[in-house]
């Protein structure tokens, strides 16, 4: 995501790419559709893997049990994370305009998930319940009964992810907002 943001700058070609015919809108609809992608992409083949190992006779000896994951819980809970493939794609590239190069945006995305990291240790706790109507706490803990196997509260999920997905578009607006403005094809913020 930095890279097509924040890297395009540093090797020039931000420039030339702005200053097509190509609406500003399109192009960043097309750059955060693109990483929003390959988010989904990227966790579907990490939850396979996983999947498949749990399956495996030689895995279940090692851990000393049985998987219980399905593919259809494997869908689930995908689905109930599909909304944040969009909302942390388009924080990236929001990073990304901002910064003069590729390093520097990694930089900035890598202190955001070690701040944003203890933030989802409340969802491993019973006594949770209280995040479910929070980004990433209601996704994490409605993901959690999924693989336990127990009864999800719909409202309290739709609700979460109804914020999610109106805050990527916050995002987004963001980042077509900043698209549009000349700083971005100099590199000054």
């Amino acid at each position: 995501a930095v890279d097509s943001t924040a890297g395009e700058r540093e090797r020039l070609s931000l420039e030339s790419i702005l200053y097509t015919a190509t609406p500003k809108a399109s192009l960043v609809i097309c750059k955060w559709l693109f990483v929003s992608g390959v988010a989904l992409l990227s966790t579907t083949l990490t939850g396979l893997t996983f999947w498949l190992l749990g399956v495996l006779p030689p895995v279940q000896e090692l851990i000393g049990r049985s998987a219980n994951i399905t593919l259809g819980t494997l869908a689930i809970a995908i689905l109930i994370f599909l909304p944040l493939f969009p909302l942390v794609g388009g924080i990236q590239l929001l990073i990304g305009s901002f910064c003069k190069s590729v390093k520097e945006a990694q930089a900035y995305t890598s202190l955001l998930a070690l701040v944003a990291m203890p933030l989802g240790f409340p969802s491993f706790f019973d006594k949770a319940d209280i995040l479910t109507k929070v980004p990433v706490f209601g996704q994490a803990l409605a993901c959690r009964k999924v693989l336990r196997g127990e009864v999800l509260d719909l409202s309290s999920l739709m609700m979460v992810e109804c914020v999610t997905i109106v805050l990527a578009a916050l995002v987004l607006t963001a980042i077509i907002h900043r698209f549009g403005k000349e700083e971005m094809v100099r590199g000054v913020s």
